[in-house]
């Protein structure tokens, strides 16, 4: 690899994308669309906007977020936070939410289940489930409702750019394999406030989520105008 190609810098987390009903912007990590807008125009100046501006980034997310309502509304920021596309793998939605209030909102149809076609379990909006290609596969007994893991769960980038060897390296701490229990963390998680959050904006050149961004910028040395 070229020392240029090594320079390179990532791709930019907001892009546009035009749909049926306008233009979007969206987040290139976490797959859903931020903003929608009447002109491509007026969508490329906010995707410019977002990608050089820490606290209008912030404020568009929080927007977002403020804009869930109703019983689910937590659980649905946290699908948004934690997740790809508003979907998110089950035991981590465990680790956010209790079993019990995801059963209830799963029952009361505010949230849905779907599973990967491997069997992989995950909380989705029932909105995001409508636009799936749902497949369903007989399973214990029942039919359930399946879709191909790649439009639920991010892709690892940074684990699957491990060469087989390291990867697949037995922990000595954990006596698994490295890829299993050890994985790299991936450039959208927060590392300042050890969270697990996704990052929505940069802060010294570092990702941060919106939990942790106060801190980081504490840490950094420099004021950060949040929104309220």
């Amino acid at each position: 690899m070229s020392r240029s190609s090594r320079m390179q810098p990532p791709p930019p987390q907001y892009l546009t994308a035009t749909s049926g009903t306008g233009h979007q912007v969206t987040d290139r990590l976490k797959g859903y669309t931020l903003t929608e807008h009447a002109t491509a125009q007026e969508a490329e100046a906010t995707a410019v906007l977002l990608n050089t501006d820490p606290v209008a980034a912030l404020a568009a997310v929080r927007t977002l977020d403020e804009a869930q309502s109703g019983p689910a509304a937590t659980a649905r920021r946290m699908l948004r936070r934690y997740g790809y596309n508003w979907c998110l793998e089950e035991r981590y939605a465990i680790d956010l939410h209790s079993r019990s209030e995801l059963t209830r909102l799963t029952e009361a149809g505010q949230l849905v289940m779907v599973w990967s076609h491997q069997g992989l379990p995950f909380y989705t909006t029932p909105e995001r489930y409508r636009e799936l290609n749902i497949v369903f596969q007989y399973d214990t007994g029942e039919m359930i409702p399946t879709a191909v893991e790649l439009t639920l769960q991010r892709r690892p980038v940074r684990l699957h750019a491990m060469p087989d060897h390291l990867r697949n390296a037995v922990c000595e701490t954990h006596a698994y394999s490295v890829g299993r229990c050890c994985p790299p963390i991936e450039e959208w998680e927060c590392s300042w406030g050890h969270c697990g959050s996704n990052g929505v904006t940069k802060i010294a050149d570092r990702r941060v989520c919106e939990r942790c961004a106060s801190v980081a910028a504490s840490v950094a040395g420099i004021r950060l105008a949040l929104p309220a």
